[in-house]
């Protein structure tokens, strides 16, 4: 019997899984937009950012997906 670990579950899975919590880096990707853009998105209170630290902001998926489809819809 093969030892497997936990990464390599994860590597085989068709589908990718998705995550709740995103920092900007990961979200400008996820949405295909720039890093500035998210930015911009927060600052004009069109998604909403939250603070875990100093250094640490992070944005709820759902919630900005939801923010943005009533956004594209208006």
């Amino acid at each position: 019997m093969e030892n497997l670990n936990i990464s390599q579950i994860e590597k085989d899975r068709e589908l990718p899984v998705k995550k709740q919590w995103y920092r900007v880096e990961d979200l400008s990707k996820y949405l295909s937009v720039s890093k500035s853009s998210i930015w911009n998105y927060s600052r004009q209170g069109i998604i909403t950012a939250y603070k875990l630290g100093q250094k640490c902001t992070v944005f709820n998926i759902d919630e900005v997906e939801q923010a943005l489809l009533s956004k594209r819809g208006a």
